[in-house]
């Protein structure tokens, strides 16, 4: 074979897996599953997108709202009809996630990975066992202005890191749910708006230890609470203010949250200042360093809303499935980042700092 037959081989065969396409489920309800089922079903690398859940009568009714087939309820029968699936909330998912894995189905699994760290390691050792493909889907990895965050730390655009300051506010009015239940239960870190621990991970590095500050969240008055870390970077700390405010209102597509990182390095500042939705009309992005200033919005042509992140992930899982690659995040951030949960939530309860 010669080398140009060689080259012209492989585009063809690269060509071939580019165009492979995969069956997709979508199990269990939430705020974002009509999102997350269109997300899937405009996804080019998605043939078919069949919809789960372990009720048969809602199941039916659900896939009917959303415009899909004929939908399943045993997960054995879900397995015999999919490549891959993403998951939402339900009753069992932990189990239904570990069946799929063993079977060889690739998994998506919304964030948190699982309610405990011991949950989330059987899922990755039954990840292994059925070599496939286990992920989080967090559209923070996706969302184009923390993107620029990532590169904008990475290229010391404002020196070295010293310290970053998450501020989470779930408010009441808004577009989707705020999932009450899980602010008023006993650990209203798993919410996915207070749970971003990963994305702090993947910004700053790995979490040494925390101590954490957590009053109850009064569904009628609200309540607050506060994360403080020390990165395994020296002289790194980063803090996490979590407030529910119901008698506030946001313009959102996405849950009613206002969400923003402010990053202080040894020559500047970095202010990323929306996510889930806005409450001011100030720039996606702001830099400040030193006596220069320059901001970044819809103008820098960047995508800035919270949908065309989540259907991004979609995209990306199911490209990334159909040509036999791991789609990304990185399954260990999101394990790491159930252990700092689960440890500030120890922190709380026995009022000291924990090392993870």
């Amino acid at each position: 074979m010669t080398i140009l037959e060689d080259i012209l081989g492989g585009i063809s065969a690269a060509g071939r897996r580019e165009t492979r396409k995969v069956r997709v489920g979508i199990l269990g309800e939430g705020p974002e599953l009509a999102l997350s089922a269109s997300a899937l079903k405009s996804a080019p690398a998605v043939s078919s997108v069949v919809y789960y859940h372990p009720d048969p009568k809602k199941a039916a009714a659900n896939a009917s709202a959303l415009g899909l087939g004929s939908p399943a309820s045993d997960i054995g029968e879900l397995a015999s009809r999919v490549d891959a699936a993403q998951m939402l909330s339900f009753d069992g998912r932990t189990d239904a996630a570990e069946s799929l894995l063993l079977s060889g189905k690739h998994v998506s699994i919304r964030k948190p990975l699982a309610e405990t760290p011991e949950d989330a390691a059987a899922l990755e050792r039954a990840a292994r066992r059925g070599k496939a493909f286990l992920r989080v889907d967090d559209e923070a990895f996706f969302f184009q202005p923390i993107v620029k965050l990532k590169h904008l730390v990475d290229s010391m655009e404002i020196g070295e890191i010293c310290a970053a300051r998450f501020r989470v506010n779930i408010v009441g009015g808004g577009s989707l749910d705020p999932l009450k239940s899980i602010l008023a239960s006993s650990n209203y870190l798993l919410h996915p708006c207070f749970d971003c621990f990963a994305i702090a991970i993947h910004l700053f590095g790995d979490i040494e230890s925390v101590i954490a500050y957590l009053n109850p969240m009064d569904m009628k008055r609200g309540g607050q609470g506060m994360v403080c870390c020390k990165f395994k970077d020296p002289g790194r700390y980063g803090v996490f203010e979590l407030t529910y405010s119901p008698e506030a209102d946001i313009r959102a597509d996405a849950y009613p949250c206002d969400f923003s990182i402010e990053t202080a390095g040894t020559d500047g500042i970095i202010w990323m200042n929306h996510f889930y939705g806005k409450m001011t009309e100030t720039p996606w992005i702001e830099v400040r360093r030193g006596k220069k200033y320059y901001s970044m919005g819809i103008g820098s042509g960047m995508e800035v809303s919270w949908a065309s992140a989540l259907k991004e992930s979609a995209a990306h899982f199911a490209s990334r499935v159909a040509r036999g690659g791991a789609p990304g995040p990185d399954i260990r951030a999101h394990a790491r980042a159930l252990k700092v949960l689960h440890a500030s939530a120890e922190s709380a309860s026995a009022k000291k700092e924990i090392f993870i």
